[in-house]
């Protein structure tokens, strides 16, 4: 889970937000499916690096949905606040198992979310790919991942796979090349995209250095 920083909301939203007079109170029926969600959309993808705020695969083709870090319909006060919202992966097909978003239960918490600045250092990667607290007793690191479904088939061995890369480039670089190799790897490239699962390639990156 990669820590991801707020930014201000795009002036359209606000200017959306505060038009009219004073009925205007909009919700989220007023949003959802209107050209200003899919400016809001932008400017979340582009925020989190065009990455699923969970399980960071690749999320830049708009077909994934807003997530309302606080539930929606418990605090309806927080439907429209920026600060309330993420970009969250596509809901996944039909026969594999739903992720990041889509498992989580209405009212579900998110106990380690990725608003919280200590988040990347309450997880670890395994080289099976899977995702698991570093303190053993950190109950809200495990039931983010069981919540949340982090350690679904398909997103362990994708992340196995990264581990993989990560070996791989330790032990074919010297260390001067896998440090400068780690810092181009977790960067922005020129479209504002970070690389895919970019918490797990971090983890690995920073247990090969201290190896």
């Amino acid at each position: 889970m990669r820590h991801i920083g707020k930014g201000r909301e795009p002036v359209e939203f606000t200017v959306w937000k505060t038009q009219g007079d004073a009925n205007w109170n909009p919700g989220w029926d007023d949003f959802d499916g209107r050209p200003i969600k899919q400016v809001v959309k932008q400017s979340l993808m582009t925020e989190q690096g065009y990455l699923c705020c969970y399980c960071e695969k690749r999320a830049d083709d708009g077909t994934g949905h807003i997530e309302h870090l606080a539930p929606r319909h418990t605090y309806p006060d927080l439907q429209l606040a920026y600060e309330n919202l993420l970009y969250c992966s596509a809901e996944s097909p039909k026969k594999q198992q739903a992720t990041c978003g889509h498992a989580r239960k209405p009212d579900d918490p998110v106990p380690v979310s990725p608003l919280q600045p200590d988040c990347e250092s309450r997880f670890l990667y395994t080289k099976l790919g899977s995702m698991a607290p570093r303190n053993e007793g950190d109950f809200d690191a495990r039931e983010t991942v069981r919540i949340l479904k982090l350690n679904d088939k398909l997103l362990r061995e994708t992340r196995a796979g990264v581990y993989r890369e990560v070996i791989q480039a330790h032990e074919e670089y010297s260390p001067a090349e896998f440090r400068r190799w780690m810092d181009l790897e977790l960067q922005r490239d020129s479209n504002n995209m970070l690389q895919p699962y970019w918490g797990t390639k971090r983890y690995v990156m920073e247990t090969m250095l201290t190896a």
